[in-house]
């Protein structure tokens, strides 16, 4: 059967007058993991073996109404082992990192443990998944972890929102908190990213409704550089007169600051995402928008061995359906050197990015298109250039530009918080995750102004069911409409 599907898929394809892609070719795949409700990834690393983890949360399985669902994915998509880990209130993993020793450390938020209405939640597993510690920290209100790194002494390093405010935990190896900190003003702030320097500190990304142009209406983008005790060396706001959130950073390997996330305030749709390069002191190099007609968000980035940036995230402008995954590779001056989108029918979303240690790129998020639930996890592995499709730039209208956001250097008050420590009691269960639906997915170009999306899955008994979706591009909506 696997022999002949070249000759099927060409069979297919050119009785639709599509150009032919052979699958023996496409070094890359598309998997969809879940159950039957509500299933989702917001995370994702490489091991440095190759293998793919992803982590997020699952109504299918579990001991809750949601739980933290961690994944290990062979470098095929294979489920080498898959664990929910929560109580009997609601879980879920939003960020984690593998350390040098393999182990695997865990972000997230928890309903089911802890002081407050939701805290934070780290685990620290071992390579197969099992809980060498775990532990919440909070006070009484709502607060919330987003970010996880490691830093070169190996201490964690967790930001999030606590109060109204960016908050940051350094713990050591055992999760025992070194130092804890608030960031903030009068308004609202948010930590959605960070990551470490090599000389021990600490890049910090979100939002902030005090500081800024935007301030008190509207968010800015907020950058913090920290030192490894968690006092500010500079810290500033970039954006424009209406909301500019920052969602993802990177830095590069001479120290210069990769922020992305989306923006209002510039480009030429209600959100377009936003790209940034930042020397170390925070002076903009350059910043680049990108986007269409409709609504764009950059959710994650990384760079590439050859100083490169993929960005993931989401696109309505583009595509064929509500919402797509959307990946731009950029050079180092931010222009771009090829971007495409992934969906089916409904919204697909990509939240996470990672580089396989042979250059793949592992992209990560959820799909209402693909699978069996109300939602699943999906996972893309594709080549460094793309390779197995065709992008068509001129199939859609498509803008990149530069845009000229106000820097401005910002003042907010700095507290170390007291928030509790406590080691929760919980539950780990294997979790019986089906792959709902396997790649590859073939995008391609339809002779006049239509594309096709076919689904190749091989059922039970090796049957394969190809599923076609065929969308006319989007036309550009008048201003006025």
């Amino acid at each position: 059967m696997k022999r002949m599907l070249p000759f099927i898929i060409a069979l297919i394809l050119s009785s639709l007058a599509v150009p032919v892609v052979n699958a023996e070719s496409n070094p890359w795949w598309a998997k969809s993991y879940g159950g039957k409700y509500g299933d989702f990834a917001s995370a994702a690393a490489v091991a440095p073996n190759g293998d793919i983890i992803i982590a997020g949360g699952t109504d299918s399985f579990g001991a809750g109404s949601a739980d933290v669902w961690v994944l290990r994915l062979d470098r095929e998509g294979d489920v080498k082992w898959s664990k929910t880990y929560g109580g009997l209130g609601n879980d879920y993993a939003t960020a984690l990192v593998v350390a040098p020793n393999g182990d695997i450390v865990i972000a997230g938020n928890t309903k089911s443990f802890g002081a407050g209405s939701y805290d934070v939640w780290v685990l620290r597993l071992d390579a197969n998944g099992n809980v060498k510690w775990s532990k919440t920290y909070g006070a009484s209100g709502w607060d919330e972890a987003k970010a996880v790194a490691i830093a070169p002494n190996g201490d964690i390093i967790v930001a999030g929102y606590m109060d109204g405010d960016v908050w940051v935990l350094r713990l050591d190896e055992n999760g025992n908190v070194k130092w804890q900190k608030t960031y903030g003003g009068s308004d609202e702030e948010e930590a959605y990213a960070i990551a470490p320097t090599r000389d021990g500190g600490i890049v910090v990304v979100g939002y902030t409704y005090s500081f800024g142009a935007g301030a008190p209406f509207y968010s800015n983008v907020w950058v913090l550089r920290l030192d490894e005790n968690g006092d500010v060396k500079w810290q500033k706001t970039y954006g424009g007169f209406k909301d500019d959130r920052a969602s993802t950073v990177a830095v590069t390997k001479n120290g210069d600051i990769v922020v992305a996330g989306y923006t209002e305030s510039f480009g030429s749709g209600g959100e377009d995402v936003w790209v940034l390069l930042l020397d170390r002191d925070g002076n903009v190099k350059w910043q680049k928008t990108y986007g269409g007609n409709g609504n764009e968000e950059a959710h994650g980035a990384v760079i590439e061995g050859s100083g490169d940036i993929i960005i993931v995230g989401g696109t309505e402008s583009f595509g064929s359906g509500s919402y797509d995954v959307w990946v731009l590779r950029l050079g180092t001056d931010g222009n771009v050197e090829w971007q495409k989108t992934y969906g089916g029918s409904s919204s697909d979303w990509a939240h996470a990015v990672a580089i396989a240690p042979e250059g793949d790129v592992a992209v990560v998020g959820w799909t209402m298109s693909f699978g069996a639930g109300r939602g699943d996890a999906w996972v893309l592995s594709l080549t460094p250039g793309g390779a197995g499709f065709s992008w068509f730039k001129s199939s859609f209208w498509f803008s990149s530009e530069s845009s000229n956001a106000r820097v401005m250097d910002t003042d907010a008050q700095i507290e170390t918080s007291s928030a509790l420590e406590s080691i929760p009691s919980i539950e780990v269960k294997q979790s019986k995750a089906e792959v709902l639906s396997e790649g590859p997915v073939v995008e391609t170009q339809y002779p006049s102004n239509e594309r096709v999306l076919a689904i190749l899955v091989f059922g039970i008994g090796g049957v394969m069911v190809v599923t076609l979706y065929r969308a006319r591009k989007r036309k550009r909506p008048h201003p006025e409409d």
